[in-house]
């Protein structure tokens, strides 16, 4: 089911995981600024702290604009653990998606500019593909492993990934070479771009121009 998040932007999680994301593109050149953090795990698993971020937790079934490669028999929804097969993110009884061993692509009609995931358990051999048109950009669980800020809790994390100001993805693609890549609560929205967030606040600062003007004429009186 996908829905629409409220948590607010400036929880104690998200300041964290900013300065996460501060750490790893610093370290790591790309035109991806990762963060870590999101709620706290729970029986439902970790899930995004972007406000207004549209989450898919997977309790209906797996959306129609995620396919899986030909061939690929194990990738699907499960719950709980599937010896040899999935194992679910850390402390998530709920039902959650594997890529199968192979890959999954998520299309989207309208491109997102962020998109975030409990990944669990993060493995070396996995990845993840983001593409614009003919352009693309993978990470593997190795990189996301040895950045300085990786904080899991019995190797699950909650990952964002930020598209870089005027890039955006159409598809992402979620690859295994060894079962599995387990993941839930998968989130996107279409972020702002500094030049559009500073156009917002000249937007409030001119609000707040007008009724500070209206109060200073009704106090002259």
């Amino acid at each position: 089911m996908t829905k629409p998040n409220r948590t607010p932007m400036g929880s104690i999680g998200t300041c964290l995981a900013v300065a996460f994301g501060l750490i790893l593109a610093s370290t790591f050149s790309s035109a991806t600024t990762i963060t870590f953090g999101g709620t706290a795990f729970g029986p439902s698993g970790a899930s995004s702290t972007v406000a207004g971020a549209l989450v898919e937790d997977f309790e209906n079934g797996l959306p129609a604009n995620y396919t899986f490669s030909v061939g690929n028999t194990s990738g699907g929804i499960f719950q709980g653990s599937v010896p040899l097969v999935a194992s679910p993110p850390a402390n998530d009884t709920s039902h959650f998606a594997t890529s199968g061993v192979g890959s999954l692509t998520i299309s989207y009609a309208t491109p997102i500019r962020y998109f975030g995931l409990l990944w669990g358990t993060v493995d070396a051999y996995n990845s993840i593909t983001f593409r614009s048109g003919a352009s693309s950009q993978t990470w593997t669980g190795s990189t996301i492993l040895s950045a300085p800020a990786f904080a899991g809790v019995n190797g699950s994390a909650y990952v964002n990934f930020f598209a870089t100001p005027g890039t955006t993805w159409d598809k992402i693609t979620l690859s295994s070479s060894k079962a599995n890549f387990e993941f839930d609560n998968a989130a996107i929205s279409i972020v702002p771009e500094p030049a559009a967030l500073g156009l917002i606040g000249l937007g409030f600062g001119l609000a707040g121009l007008g009724v500070f003007k209206r109060k200073k004429s009704r106090s002259s009186r």
